[in-house]
Parts: structure tokens; C-alpha cells; sequence
């Protein structure tokens, strides 16, 4: 008889038994016959052994039914190396594929699946991606190896990832390599002169630290203290990140130029905009996170819901989790609002806000969230990998998706501006979004800050009409910043010595801010030339216990992005058009860019005399570069002026505040 009709006949005999100790040999059987498959190779018809073949090979087997432990097992076969996370709690098994050490694609167990460590009998549905977004699906079998500690990893797939996997199965030998899985190795920059400490405290009968957030799900940190820097007044934040950003590279050593498992936290004093408690400020990497721990302090000292430490660690924790590419909880399209996760605001919980939030937090994540740091492709979550907030993981991976009714706002209107109709290739797109209140309504003065994440903007590019051609459906993106700025609530806090900034609107007195749509965490927003859409959508809230979506929408503006009339301006498009000049650009100078592209920047401004969005970039890095002239640095001042004097209100606002502050020069 062959291996594989001993199986079948075994697998009859357990469905058609009902008796405990019969079943636990038929499945002691059917683990021995699976293990002399794997010692057999893969032919269906290989012969069973005899008890004394096979009984030198079977005795090594300490229990065949032996659940593998749950965590991180490596292994390799012929230049191929695997990582595979085995969570039983979960029911999920994942693993990142390498060939040569280079990165190929991920895979873990479909959502509908559920992974029991006892006994390996059936292979398991699987889906695959590459980092080339190529998705594939097929099966993995868990094979018994000599222990709990290792076993043979069986996958195989219906398409490759990278060219790699085929259709045949591949076995691969991996062995116990830890119980976490994930390793994150954190560097802290820590301000002179504020509260700090790693150590644990009391939390709800219990010690917590960060580590501890994040150990109860199988994810360590490395936490080392990297360096002190001098006390700053104010960290400025208004303008952009160069400072932060600064300060980062001079003193984390972190690489930016490849992926690894490194991250840095500086633990700062406060930022020049009042209630600003987090950031995170690596435009690319999302390796660089800011926790303004003086703002907390100055704020929070004398709460009574939480302790100070808790409010810096549920802080430090959120920011750390946007890190790891997790998005609020509260935004519209995530649409939890009433969860507990680090990932909420305490003030835009939906089930009480602030003190409810308090009462019931302990420092966890939602399943969704767990799920996602855990077994999500390597790419999409080490730092270097892709972009902040690409990756819906809250749809679609067999949890809990909801569904908030959403209900129009009318106790606000919302207004979008261009001003032009037209904007040549290249050029960033800057809008104004003016708020307005049907009654005196306060809000803060963040509200429209689209790294605040209260504000979306919907880009629809427009196909065009051709009589020679099929119609192209519309395509409508949703434009994402490269950062994100974590606020407290506007409420007013009677120990701190800065409130929020507020602005009470009304229909005649709005509050204003300027959008630039230029460069987000997808790319360009306006990569091709052609007719755009494009809507703003602001969530605003009202009774918190309400179980519904408050928007407000706003007017359709439509622009024309043209052709390049010249190949002057077809020069000036290649260097635009570059994403690490995107990067600049959108982050105000923040991102490093070669010398030679900041050169050809500063030529194009000043040929174009238009480019406000670049002109502020290269301003404000101007200001960290020895080698910009002052008599260039004049030339860039006097076009942006100029520039924004034929812009909107609130730009031209801007600019003279900007250039006053940065630079000293007033307007004449």
C-alpha cells in the first residue's frame, strides 16, 4: 500500500469513530506516516516501511503530536531563506521569503483559515505578495520535525513571487529561532533637563513600560539610550521638520538609505504649537518620532483620570505605532472611533471621549492592528519600506470591519480654492480650504492641517475623451501627507501655561489654511498632465456616543495640469517630477537632496518666478546650506513674495509671517 492511501484509509477510521483513546492512535499513526513522507521526498507512491526500516528514523521523534511552540522559526534550502511566525493564538502562520538574502515577497494563511499546531494533517490556504504588489495564493503543510522546535516548512504556490517560488512544492527544514516575532531596536534622543525613565510603574495593578506595551504580543524591544541633547525653548514645527529632522541624523546614527528593524524616539520638550503631544517627522522611513514630553507634562500634570507616565506612554506607544504604518483608529475610513487601542484619542473616543477612553484603557492595540504588525509583508511595516499610511489592514483580514453612517455636518460649510484653473507639469498645487460656521462655533486652529488627519482630499483624475479609444473609468485617490502631527484636545487645561489655539468661525469670519496637494505617501497627486477633481472631506464630531460619522463636504474644484510648452520646461519637469524632489518639496526643504538638484531647483524658481511650493522649500533648507549665496537666497525671497501676491489671502498671509520669521525681512 502507498503512503497516501494509508492516509486516506486512517483519515475514514477518524471520522468514523467517536472513541477517545482510538482516536488519539489514528492520529499518532497519521503523524508517523505524514513524518515518513517527508523523510521519503514527495512521491505519491512511495511504500511504506516496515517497522524496522523506518523504526532507527522514528524513534528520533520525541512526540509526532507535539503542537509547535508558538514563534519565529529560520531556515534555508539552496539560496533560499525563510522566516516563518507560527501564532496560535491568532491562528495565523506568516513568513517572509528571501533568495540570497535579497527580500522576495511574504505570505501568511488566508483570513478564513485558522491554524491548529495539533495535528498537521491538512495543508492550509495561503496568499502571497511581493514587494512588486504581485499577489498569488496556494497552500503550506507544517510538517513534524524532532521536537516542538523545529519542523519542515511545505509551501507551495499557483504563480511565483519574484520569479522565484514555482508551482512545485518547496520544503524547507526551519528551526526555533526565538518566541518573539518581531525585534525592534529603539534609539532615544532625550532632551537635558525633562522626566525620563524606562522603567516600569504601576498601571491598574500592574507594571507597564513600553516594552511590556508591546511584549504581550510577541514583539520585543531593544531599548538603548542613544544620547542627551541641549534643553530648546520651542521645537519650531509650524514651518516644517528641518530641525527635528536635523538633530536625528546628527545624533541617532540610524541609516536612512536601507530597511532595518532601527527606529528613534526623542523625548523633547514642546514644540512651538500648543497641544502638538507627538509627530512623526521621517518623511520616507517612518524611522524618526517625536514625543513632546514638556507639552504632556505642562498639560497633564494635574489630571486625575491618568498619571503623567501614562499619558507619556500611551503617547510614546501611538507614536511608535505610526511607525509601524498603523493609522488612527478615529479616521473615516478606519471607522472605530469607539476602540480602546493606543491608536484612538482619548478625546474623540466615541463611547464617553476623554474620561471613558481613561477608564476602560489598558495599552493594547485592536485585533486588526496585532494581526497587521505581526504577519503583514515585511515591506509594509519595517522602517524603510513603504510609505506611512498605505496599507488598509482593517479591510478584509476576517475581522471586525464597520460600517459608521455617515451624516452631513450643517452647522459648517466648507470651501475649496484654486487660484488657477490651470497649472503647468510640475508645479505643486497649492489650495486654500476656508471653514465657515453657520453659528459662532470654536474650533482649533488644526482643524484644516491635513497632517493633523481631520481633513481629506480626494484627487479624480479625469479620462480623456476619445473617439478612437474606450472610455477609461474614473479613478479616484485619496491624497495622503508624508507625516502625521498628533494633537490633545482644544478643551481648555487649567494647569497649562499654553492653550490650544482656537478660532471661533462664523459665516463671515472663516478659518483658513493652505493645502499643498503635491507629493503624499502614494506619490505625486498630479502625475500625469490632464483634467483633475478634487474634494475636500471633513470629519467634524458632535455627541460622542453617537454611532455615526459626522462630514463635511466640500465644493468640486476643477484644474488642468498642461503639457510642457518647451523643452526648457521639459528640463524643469524631469527634475520636478523625481520622487526624492517630491519628497523635498512636500516636507519644506526637510528630506536631503543632492546639492546639483537643489541647484537646478533654485535655476527653475527662478526662471518660472511661480513655484511657490518649491520656493518655500528651498528657502527653508537655504537655511541649514552654507553653500546658498545671500545674493541667491535675496533672488528666491523676492520671486516668492511675488509669487504669492497673485495667490490667495491666506498665502500671501503666510509668506510675509514666514519670510518675517525666518529671515528678518518684513514687507515693504
Amino acid at each position: 500500500m502507498d503512503i497516501t492511501s494509508a492516509i486516506n484509509q486512517l483519515k475514514q477510521k477518524a471520522s468514523a469513530t467517536s472513541d477517545d483513546s482510538a482516536l488519539e492512535s489514528i492520529y499518532n499513526d497519521l503523524a508517523t506516516l505524514l513524518h515518513t513522507k517527508q523523510i521519503l521526498g514527495s512521491s505519491k507512491q512511495a511504500t511504506v516501511p516496515s517497522a524496522r526500516t523506518a523504526s532507527a528514523e522514528f524513534d528520533r521523534v520525541e512526540s509526532p503530536l507535539s503542537p509547535v511552540e508558538d514563534g519565529c522559526f529560520s531556515g534555508a534550502l539552496d539560496g533560499l531563506s525563510i522566516e516563518v511566525r507560527v501564532d496560535s493564538k491568532r491562528g495565523i502562520v506568516s513568513a517572509d521569503i528571501r533568495n540570497n538574502r535579497a527580500y522576495v515577497g511574504s505570505i501568511r494563511t488566508d483570513p478564513g483559515a485558522t491554524y491548529s499546531p495539533v495535528p498537521f494533517l491538512e495543508a492550509l490556504g495561503i496568499i502571497g505578495e511581493d514587494r512588486n504588489y504581485n499577489t498569488t495564493k496556494g497552500t503550506i503543510t507544517l510538517l513534524p520535525g524532532n521536537s516542538t522546535k523545529d519542523f519542515t516548512f511545505v509551501i507551495q504556490l499557483k504563480k511565483p513571487l519574484m520569479g522565484i517560488l514555482t508551482r512545485d512544492p518547496v520544503r524547507i527544514p526551519v528551526n526555533f529561532k526565538t518566541k518573539f516575532f518581531r525585534e525592534i531596536n529603539i534609539k532615544y534622543i532625550v532632551e537635558k533637563g525633562l522626566r525620563f525613565t524606562t522603567d516600569s510603574f504601576a498601571f491598574r495593578q500592574r507594571q507597564i513600560n513600553l516594552q511590556k506595551v508591546f511584549e504581550i504580543y510577541g514583539i520585543n524591544l531593544n531599548i538603548s539610550i542613544k544620547d542627551s541633547i541641549e534643553a530648546s525653548s520651542e521645537w519650531d514645527t509650524s514651518a516644517g521638520f528641518s530641525a527635528l529632522y536635523e538633530t536625528f541624523t546628527t545624533h541617532s546614527n540610524i541609516p536612512v538609505d536601507n530597511e532595518s528593524w532601527d527606529v528613534c524616539i526623542m523625548h523633547l520638550g514642546s514644540s512651538n504649537e500648543a497641544g502638538l503631544l507627538g509627530v512623526m517627522f521621517d518623511d520616507r522611513g517612518r524611522r524618526a518620532l517625536a514625543v513632546f514630553a514638556g507639552e504632556i507634562e505642562d498639560r497633564f500634570r494635574a489630571n486625575s483620570i491618568m498619571s503623567l507616565e501614562a499619558k507619556i506612554l500611551q503617547t510614546t506607544a501611538h507614536e511608535l505605532g505610526h511607525a509601524l504604518n498603523l493609522a488612527h483608529r478615529f479616521e473615516r475610513g478606519v471607522g472605530r472611533a469607539d476602540s480602546l487601542s493606543c491608536m484612538n484619542y482619548s478625546w474623540r473616543f466615541s463611547q464617553g471621549g476623554d474620561s471613558a477612553y481613561w477608564q476602560g484603557f489598558d495599552f493594547v492595540f485592536d485585533g486588526d492592528e496585532i494581526s497587521f504588525l505581526l504577519h503583514a509583508p515585511l515591506y509594509k511595516i519595517i522602517f524603510g519600506g513603504l510609505e506611512f499610511h498605505q496599507v488598509n489592514y482593517w479591510v478584509g483580514n476576517g475581522v471586525y470591519s464597520p460600517y459608521l453612517k455617515e451624516t452631513l455636518d450643517n452647522r459648517f460649510t466648507l470651501d475649496l480654492h484654486s487660484p488657477a484653473q490651470t497649472f503647468p507639469f510640475g508645479e505643486p498645487v497649492i489650495l486654500e480650504a476656508s471653514l465657515a460656521a453657520s453659528q459662532p462655533q470654536p474650533v482649533p486652529a488644526f482643524m484644516l492641517d491635513i497632517k493633523a488627519g481631520f481633513l481629506e482630499i480626494l484627487v479624480t483624475k479625469v479620462p480623456a475623451v476619445s473617439p478612437f479609444a474606450e472610455a477609461t473609468p474614473e479613478v479616484t485617490t485619496k491624497f495622503k501627507p508624508l507625516m502625521r502631527k498628533c494633537y490633545d484636545s482644544f478643551e481648555h487645561h487649567e494647569t497649562a501655561k499654553r492653550q490650544i489655539e482656537t478660532v471661533t468661525i462664523s459665516t463671515n469670519s472663516p478659518l483658513k489654511q493652505n493645502i499643498n496637494v503635491h507629493f503624499g505617501s502614494s506619490g505625486f497627486a498630479f502625475a500625469q498632465p490632464g483634467t483633475y477633481r478634487i474634494t475636500a472631506i471633513l470629519s467634524t464630531y458632535q455627541d460622542q456616543r453617537l454611532e455615526q460619522e459626522y462630514i463635511v463636504k466640500s465644493n468640486i474644484v476643477t484644474i488642468r495640469i498642461e503639457y510642457p510648452h518647451n523643452s526648457t520646461e521639459e528640463e524643469d519637469v524631469n527634475v520636478l517630477m523625481r520622487p526624492d524632489v517630491g519628497r523635498f518639496i512636500a516636507t519644506g526643504g526637510n528630506s536631503h537632496l543632492e546639492q546639483a538638484e537643489v541647484t537646478k531647483l533654485e535655476d527653475s524658481v527662478l526662471r518660472r518666478k511661480n513655484l511657490v511650493g518649491v520656493n518655500r522649500a528651498l528657502l527653508l533648507s537655504s537655511v541649514n546650506n552654507p553653500r546658498t549665496s545671500l545674493a541667491k537666497r535675496d533672488d528666491l525671497i523676492h520671486n516668492f513674495k511675488s509669487a504669492c501676491h497673485r495667490l490667495d489671502e491666506t498665502t500671501r498671509k503666510a509668506t510675509v509671517k514666514f519670510i518675517s520669521e525666518t529671515f528678518g525681512v518684513k514687507e515693504k
